[in-house]
């Protein structure tokens, strides 16, 4: 199994300095400085896992997959994410980017409430106290069910607010949070048939990797050139993608079935995907 924290294009350029954790999972209150690249090394339960998941969680939290949202289905409830499983305890993330702040705090002993949020952007602020909003000293009902996050939508060209939003605030909030990707990659699952009608993209297991692989992009083939490899996706008969390794032995070319390709190739290709 491979973990890894991805930000892409709009999050790189709004590089996280720090991330403060309170009272989730294993951390009762940890801060953590951030660079580019970030390693974590330490014994099986140091909790390199559980910092892995303040991510996922907070882009769950922040881009929920369903509504009304609740950010902690992956974790079987919010007992299971909060420290010492205790429900009458806050969760509190808070991140600090070059020219951002956000800080926010939950709770889910009773389903999602949101009881704290604060954004600062460019020098404009939202605050946010259960169900009020302030911004720029005028107050706004919310749902304290949903996120500052959840009250805007952009369709097509148009952006859709719940309440007056600052110009420069709308399309922060509109992408922050879209392009953190977590990995942790199986295999197995990785290569398995993907159904044709399936959903476009790859969840965090890795499954739909052999669809995105049909249209293979230019730096997986060039990392697997090096290693004498090259990708086949074929559709079978029933139209699932299906993917191949073909090997290259000297003058002769061998097709490896997946169950047959090494799990550190399944692993890089996945994380080059989604990059």
């Amino acid at each position: 199994m491979i973990e890894r924290v991805i930000f892409k294009d709009f999050v790189i350029l709004l590089m996280i300095q720090w991330v403060r954790i309170k009272n989730f999972k294993s951390f009762d209150d940890l801060k953590v400085d951030l660079h580019k690249l970030n390693v974590l090394v330490g014994p099986n339960g140091a909790g390199k896992s559980n910092f892995v998941d303040v991510f996922l969680f907070l882009r769950e939290f922040i881009r929920p997959s369903s509504l009304p949202p609740y950010p902690f289905l992956y974790w079987g409830g919010y007992k299971n994410l909060v420290y010492m499983n205790d429900e009458s305890l806050n969760v509190e993330i808070e991140v600090q980017g070059d020219n951002y702040h956000y800080r926010t705090v939950i709770n889910g002993k009773d389903g999602l409430r949101v009881l704290e949020e604060e954004l600062e952007y460019q020098g404009v602020k939202i605050s946010r106290r259960y169900n009020e909003v302030y911004v720029d000293d005028k107050k706004y009902e919310i749902d304290p069910s949903l996120s500052i996050f959840h009250t805007v939508q952009r369709i097509g060209p148009m952006t859709l607010s719940s309440f007056p939003i600052p110009p420069q605030l709308l399309d922060f909030l509109t992408r922050f949070g879209s392009d953190i990707v977590v990995l942790r990659v199986n295999p197995y699952t990785a290569l398995s048939p993907v159904q044709f009608n399936s959903p476009y993209g790859i969840r965090i297991d890795g499954y739909g990797l052999p669809r995105l692989l049909n249209d293979l992009p230019k730096p997986i083939q060039e990392f697997l050139t090096e290693l004498n490899m090259a990708i086949k996706v074929d559709v079978s008969p029933e139209g699932n993608f299906v993917m191949y390794i073909l090997e290259r032995v000297g003058n002769r070319e061998v097709v490896l079935h997946p169950s047959a390709i090494p799990s550190g190739v399944v692993k890089m290709i996945a994380i080059m995907t989604v990059i």
